[in-house]
């Protein structure tokens, strides 16, 4: 990994939460409630789906083609996601398979956190810590981690808390909101709106960690149904990242998932080592093992790509490549590439990554209010590590794609 690259590492811990099962009745518990990394368990609705991309906030970014339309790819293993920054990207191995994979990590990267706490909030609410957890008024927690595996992976003292949870009548979670501070400055919201089957969740992060600072805006929507996404999800991610004058990043896309697919669009710019670079991405990729981003990897693929930085000549393809991430010497061969080889590529812009009106909370306990004290030794320990099994701050996505074909 290039040591002076911009890391997620030293930023703050990323950990996936898987989602427990839900009755067919609907929603009833903060656990059951969709994680933002899962996958989908099924093939697509494609008449759903476009209306699903459709509803994207990213006009520019919406997929040429829905995941129900899409050809299946033949690969039987791929490249792991998690495991992406250790391998040798030259010569033979695809560079926008790179791209697309980085991508991928960073986008992730931002959920992660709020799955997490989502995760730790519902072992809170499943295990009586709180007295009425669903009674729709604001509970407040400092949750503290000292030693055992949470510090293992960077997560040491306490955070501070807010949730509120709200149910119809028949008992079902229509919403979920969470405030999330550190050192008394806020650094995350998160909101699930959960209606006649279709959940959307947003999650919004500011870290400033010594030298790195990160900014982001991630939205996930989708069918969900028996605490799964059922046919599809549509993600919008918008990052801010920057170390020095040397080193800042922008990132927008949006990317389209079924159970055996995805399709991404989108854009990362800024500075690199003192080089301004922009790299833009329309690409289309068969996923393996895809319930979780920890375990996902990308099968063949394909892509058009533009990469520019100055200094350098412009990578400009249309280029596939196979499952184990090797280009194929004749693009039009991919699977995937009649579907990219006409595609418009995303503008580049300036991602919005703000706390929007709603979202902010000045990080206090109204007078007459408790905050409720947990440490992680207090959770049951098979429970805790299940939301800690996906952390990727191990693999923060700032490994180099230079030198592939």
């Amino acid at each position: 990994m290039n040591k002076k690259s911009l890391s997620f590492l030293t930023l703050t811990p990323m950990i996936f939460a898987t989602a427990c099962g839900s009755g067919s009745s609907g929603t009833s518990s903060i656990s059951s409630l969709p994680n933002a990394s899962d996958g989908v368990a099924s093939a697509a609705s494609a008449l759903r789906l476009k209306a699903l991309a459709a509803s994207s906030d990213h006009a520019d970014q919406k997929p040429e083609k829905p995941p129900g339309e899409r050809p299946e790819g033949k690969s039987t293993s791929g490249q792991g996601i998690s495991s992406a920054e250790s391998v040798t990207w030259g010569s033979g191995k695809s560079r926008a398979a790179c791209e697309l994979a980085r991508m991928v990590i960073h986008s992730s990267a931002p959920i992660s956190i709020a799955d997490r706490y989502k995760c730790m909030i519902g072992l809170v609410s499943d295990n009586n810590i709180i007295a009425d957890p669903y009674d729709g008024k604001d509970h407040y927690l400092t949750l503290g981690s000292s030693g055992g595996e949470a510090a293992s992976h960077g997560v040491s003292g306490s955070r501070a808390l807010k949730f509120n949870v709200t149910k119809d009548s028949n008992g079902n979670i229509t919403s979920f909101k969470m405030f999330a501070c550190r050192n008394s400055n806020q650094d995350h919201y998160v909101n699930i709106d959960n209606v006649d089957g279709v959940a959307t969740y947003t999650a919004v992060n500011n870290m400033n960690f010594g030298e790195d600072n990160s900014a982001g805006r991630t939205t996930v929507t989708g069918e969900f149904a028996d605490g799964a996404w059922t046919s599809s999800k549509v993600l919008t991610s918008d990052l801010k990242r920057s170390r020095d004058s040397d080193h800042s990043e922008n990132q927008s896309i949006t990317i389209s998932q079924d159970a055996s697919s995805i399709i991404l669009s989108g854009y990362r710019s800024g500075t690199h080592d003192g080089h301004s670079m922009q790299n833009q991405v329309y690409a289309e990729s068969q996923i393996l093992n895809s319930s979780s981003v920890d375990t996902l990897e990308l099968g063949e693929g394909s892509a058009r790509v533009v990469f520019t930085r100055a200094g350098s000549s412009t990578y400009d393809k249309t280029t596939s490549w196979d499952g184990t991430m090797k280009t194929l010497a004749t693009p039009s061969a991919g699977t995937y590439y009649a579907d990219v080889s006409s595609a418009t590529l995303p503008a580049v812009g300036t991602p919005d990554t703000s706390f929007a009106s709603g979202e902010t909370w000045d990080c206090s306990v109204p007078s007459g209010e408790t905050a409720v004290a947990v440490s992680e030794s207090e959770l049951p320990e098979a429970e805790r590590a299940q939301c800690m099994k996906r952390d990727m701050s191990d693999h923060g996505g700032d490994f180099e794609c230079g030198g592939g074909d």
